[in-house]
């Protein structure tokens, strides 16, 4: 596990209690393997601005690890912040964590680790992709070792009126924020925006299983077609 990095050490004591958002977050897509044991890899953001601010940073902890898990499929959230000390709020306040992504992630994740395990064992059964399917390919060796069967992606197109779609959406969006500079939210409540959504399919004891592995959006619109763009 990756642990926060402090700032400094510098001159100023409130140093040792800043940790830098890049660090302290762990992002992890969760999923079942083949043996029904439980596997997700770690990966951090590239931006953590929009939510903690332009320094990057998180006061008040040390240790800090701020934990945003996703169930692979359903996009499910499990939220755990872990920390080996808090400062004494008597003299300065820390910074408020939860409160901070509570403005821009969606609501219903659990803090419940076990709860969120369980989850994502449901979703091999239960998850389907929302929308209608237009588009799949295969890749028959997607990592190179030469042992692996192929692994299809599927394409699903959705709007904001289908059931499910505005909810999935309003969880993964948060990933915008850590990976494109400068992204914002789209309207949801804008009928005329239509959504892409691409899974990996895998087939196991003759059961479709789904994972997210991205997503566009975009806005259709007339124009004559002897005019420009």
């Amino acid at each position: 596990m990756t642990t926060g990095s402090l700032l400094g050490p510098g001159r100023d004591p409130l140093n040792a209690w800043k940790t830098k958002s890049n660090d302290a977050l762990e992002l992890k897509l969760v999923r079942t393997t083949e043996d029904g044991t439980i596997s997700g890899e770690e990966f951090a953001p590239e931006f953590t601005y929009p939510v903690f601010g332009e320094k990057e940073e998180i006061f008040g902890y040390r240790d800090l690890h701020v934990k945003l898990h996703y169930a692979a499929g359903s996009l499910a959230t499990y939220f755990g912040i872990e920390y080996a000390q808090q400062y004494d709020e008597r003299t300065r306040k820390v910074d408020d964590i939860p409160q901070l992504l509570s403005e821009h992630m969606s609501p219903g994740y659990t803090d419940n680790y076990d709860a969120f395990l369980d989850t994502v064992r449901r979703d091999e059964t239960e998850f389907r992709p929302f929308g209608e399917k237009f588009y799949e390919y295969e890749l028959d060796d997607r990592d190179g070792s030469g042992t692996n069967d192929g692994v299809v992606f599927e394409m699903y197109k959705c709007n904001f009126s289908t059931p499910g779609c505005k909810q999935y959406h309003k969880r993964i969006q948060l990933f915008l924020l850590w990976f494109i500079e400068g992204a914002s939210f789209i309207e949801d409540t804008d009928p005329n925006w239509d959504l892409v959504f691409v899974y990996e399919k895998r087939k196991r004891n003759g059961q479709d299983i789904y994972s997210v592995v991205g997503y566009m959006t975009y806005y259709p619109f007339f124009y004559y077609p002897d005019k420009k763009r």
